[in-house]
């Protein structure tokens, strides 16, 4: 199968915190994402779908919004 069909084959949220996220984000916590409709996903009869370009459209608007350009390189000190 040719890399740009994958791209475009839905997965399970199973699927994607195996293979996406590398078990390091939990079936659990993509489902309440999902839910909580921070996630691009598709609803099919109570499960959830997503697909990997969208998956990497978010995941890099993600980044954009979490760390201001002014911030990349930088140490910053945690008080506590």
């Amino acid at each position: 199968m040719s890399e740009v069909n994958s791209l475009l084959l839905p997965m399970s949220l199973k699927q994607a915190s195996i293979e996406y996220f590398q078990g390091k984000v939990s079936y659990s916590k993509l489902r309440a994402m999902a839910k909580a409709g921070t996630l691009p996903v598709t609803k099919i009869g109570g499960r959830y779908f997503v697909r990997k370009d969208l998956l990497d459209a978010w995941f890099a608007q993600q980044q954009i919004k979490t760390v201001p350009d002014s911030q990349y390189g930088k140490l910053r000190v945690i008080n506590g």
